[in-house]
């Protein structure tokens, strides 16, 4: 379990933001591309003030990993506050279809790239 706290950044030069980041002190460790698939059901709806189930397949120059969460969201007030519950997965194809015979029926899919950089005890993501 780990406990997020997430800030966005809209409308910003991202290249001059990671310049100031690294006169600071922060250093690039690593850089992955996400297929996120958020999951939800017609029958059990999982509302957004709730949380969210997720199936996430991170690539890596180290290479591929899968994981299953469900994102408790515990406050949206100013920052978003979360606690994500995770196991990695083994098969994306087996697990769909174990929440298909659950009667999970929504799949959302979508692609980001994610640059990592830690600066004194955050992760900025």
């Amino acid at each position: 379990m780990e406990r997020e706290i997430e800030v966005k950044l809209l409308d910003i030069n991202v290249e001059e933001f990671e310049e100031k980041i690294k006169k600071v002190g922060g250093k690039f460790v690593k850089e992955e591309d996400q297929t996120n698939i958020t999951i939800n059901s017609t029958a059990h709806k999982i509302y957004k003030k709730k949380g969210y189930l997720r199936i996430r397949v991170a690539k890596t120059s180290d290479g591929e990993k899968k994981y299953f969460t469900f994102k408790e969201n515990i406050s949206d007030f100013k920052v978003r506050d979360n606690i994500e519950h995770t196991t990695e997965i083994t098969s994306v194809d087996d697990l769909i279809n174990i929440l298909k015979c659950l009667g999970y029926d929504i799949y959302h899919t979508g692609y980001k790239n994610r640059k990592n950089i830690p600066i004194k005890n955050l992760s900025l993501i």
